[in-house]
């Protein structure tokens, strides 16, 4: 499936690791809060890497995702619109410019969403059909809640992981080699981009 675009319209409340495990990860006494702005900025960091590794949302976050029009050929797994950033949660709307250029939401009972740890995606009803788009860019919106409700534990140290080698400042060479191992450790978790 071809999409125009997807956006992040939400960005998560909170990040998968606090700043009390990461400091606990990195040894540093809990009373010592002088590099807690720091440590936030290394999870941040350190999450965004992660995400863009696996190419999935790790906490729970709103995306928008913007097609031409919807799905119309290769039988009935090609009228599927696949979601991109699992695991997929739920589907909040989807609004499509109908063919006088008015926006409309499309019923929750003519899609069904399945979310997927792997692959989300919207589908027709049984017994419905896709209504017809204005022939414009961007035609049809799926906003849609992505994340875990926990997320893995392998994910977490990945970040942990990362939060300490930023921490210690390593040379090029050990970041790499560092950046490396954590790669391996999210390989099962990583998603091809559709």
């Amino acid at each position: 499936m071809n999409w125009t675009s997807l956006n992040r319209t939400a960005a998560p409340a909170e990040y998968p690791v606090s700043v009390a495990h990461a400091k606990e990860h990195l040894r540093i006494e809990a009373s010592q809060t002088a590099d807690d702005q720091l440590i936030l900025r290394y999870i941040a960091a350190a999450t965004d890497w992660v995400e863009k590794e696996t190419n999935r949302a790790l906490v729970t976050q709103t995306w928008a995702l913007r097609l031409d029009d919807f799905p119309r050929c290769g039988g009935a797994r090609g009228r599927y619109i696949e979601l991109p950033k699992p695991p997929g949660v739920s589907v909040t709307s989807i609004t499509y410019v109908d063919s006088a250029g008015v926006t409309q939401t499309l019923a929750t009972d003519r899609y069904i969403a399945l979310a997927d740890d792997w692959q989300p995606f919207v589908c027709e009803a049984y017994g419905a059909t896709w209504p017809t788009v204005r022939a414009q860019p961007g035609a049809v919106t799926v906003t849609y809640v992505a994340g875990y409700d926990e997320v893995p534990d392998a994910l977490k140290a990945a970040i942990w992981m990362h939060v300490q080698g930023q921490h210690d400042n390593l040379p090029a060479a050990d970041w790499q080699a560092l950046e490396r191992a954590i790669r391996n450790m999210v390989l099962p978790y990583r998603v091809p981009v559709i």
